[in-house]
């Protein structure tokens, strides 16, 4: 590597970068979605619009880096007295790499010369595309991390192969890998660095590692030929930017000229592949035990209805407490909001069937609340919610748990109430 070059390419970063990480030291009060996003980072095509390097004609490589501090790897943690919220000990940020560097666009050599200026090649995905499910900072953080985070980015270079050893362009990947990785973890539990400081970190590693792998293995060409770095550059993305992008993504463009190598663009696009929901939504009640008076020893029965399709299931006499393990599944399709109703009853055959309170709303608007649980089951995020219908507000909802969780709730009525134990999968 030429050092002046690629300390002054890397220094140069673009501020837009490394403003996204100063985010993380200007945080400010908000919530954080909810769903984890399946994100696709892929840098698929090279365009060679001008080559002029001296020596040989060109052969670049693409050294492709893509990092994100989210929730699937940052634990959030409040501290004592309501004092906000920080990063706890276990967390680590993502930060992404390829295992191979020369001729990971294109084997051979001089296949990028002054023939084909302006000719596009398609880059690998063994070269350029990486997933990542990128997760929420946890629903319940409303001051720190919680509006800025979780952010995504990418750093790519493109470098002209001529004499250096494979082991120098591993090296100055690894350099970038690692570094990008400190400073990032540095920024997250502080949340405040020094940007350039940061940058000259960066440019400093990755030169030094690149010129001890040339000198350790004894590379004549590296010394008098180095493989020359074309630049380097980032894109960042907030979460609610990919989410809004959702499977139309978001293009990437990168250019990268200098006067003594050429001219290269760089382009692919960072997208959200949408995940295959279950066909079927089940839910199983696992016990009801009798919280209000009741005249006698109960009855109960109950209903369980997903998506309008009911079923009713066969009472259990005499017992104020029963775990029937009733199930009921229906095939939903690839709805992602399914409504679901359960209703309880104790048998009487002399004055009819009472209903069981099993809804833990008091009386609202002066009107007693009905006895049934009215739900909505959010299958992206996986939320749980509890329908109030008399509240005056027909989008009143409090969320009560998460799928594959079990939810006891209980009914507030002095007679016939109940307390009732499901699971909604």
């Amino acid at each position: 590597m030429k050092g002046t070059r690629l300390m002054k390419t890397l220094v140069s970063l673009p501020r837009a970068f490394f403003g996204a990480l100063t985010a993380l030291s200007l945080l400010t009060g908000g919530r954080a979605a909810h769903a984890d996003l399946d994100v696709v980072v892929d840098i698929n095509q090279l365009k060679c619009i001008d080559e002029n390097d001296s020596v040989t004609n060109d052969e670049p490589y693409i050294i492709v880096i893509p990092f994100f501090v989210d929730g699937s790897t940052v634990e959030v943690g409040a501290f004592s007295g309501g004092g906000g919220f920080a990063a706890k000990p276990s967390s680590k940020v993502t930060v992404m790499k390829k295992s191979k560097t020369q001729d990971n666009i294109k084997n051979g050599d001089d296949w990028c010369d002054e023939g084909s200026n302006g000719k596009t090649y398609s880059i690998p995905a063994s070269a350029g595309e990486f997933s990542h499910t990128m997760k929420p900072i946890s629903p319940e953080v409303t001051g720190p991390f919680a509006e800025k985070l979780p952010i995504a980015g990418v750093i790519v270079a493109v470098v002209e192969e001529d004499g250096s050893p494979t082991q120098a362009a591993n090296a100055t990947r690894d350099a970038i890998y690692n570094t990008l990785k400190d400073q990032l973890t540095l920024a997250m539990f502080q949340q405040k660095f020094d940007v350039n400081q940061i940058r000259q970190k960066i440019a400093t590693q990755v030169k030094n590692a690149a010129i001890s792998a040339t000198i350790q293995n004894l590379s004549i060409a590296g010394i008098v030929d180095p493989d020359d770095l074309m630049g380097a550059d980032v894109d960042t993305w907030t979460y609610d930017q990919l989410e809004a992008a959702g499977s139309g993504g978001i293009p990437i463009k990168m250019r990268f000229k200098h006067k003594d190598d050429g001219d290269y663009e760089v382009m692919g696009k960072v997208r959200v592949t949408k995940k295959q929901l279950p066909s079927s939504v089940a839910v199983q009640i696992k016990r009801i035990s009798a919280v209000g008076n009741f005249s006698e020893s109960p009855d109960f029965y109950a209903t369980i209805e997903i998506a309008s399709n009911k079923k009713q299931f066969p009472r259990i006499d005499d017992k104020a407490m029963i775990e029937p393990s009733w199930s009921h599944s229906v095939n939903v399709g690839q709805d992602e909001k399914v409504s679901i109703l359960l209703s309880v009853r104790d048998y009487d055959s002399t004055s009819g069937n009472d209903a069981v309170d099993i809804n833990p709303n008091k009386s609202t608007n002066g009107l007693p609340s009905p006895a049934d649980l009215v739900l909505l089951f959010d299958r992206v995020t996986g939320e749980i919610f509890h329908i109030d219908p008399l509240s005056g507000n027909a989008n009143a909802k409090k969320k009560i748990g998460m799928k594959g969780q079990t939810i006891t709730l209980k009914g507030t009525a002095a007679n016939e109430s109940a307390e009732i134990r499901f699971v909604i999968q």
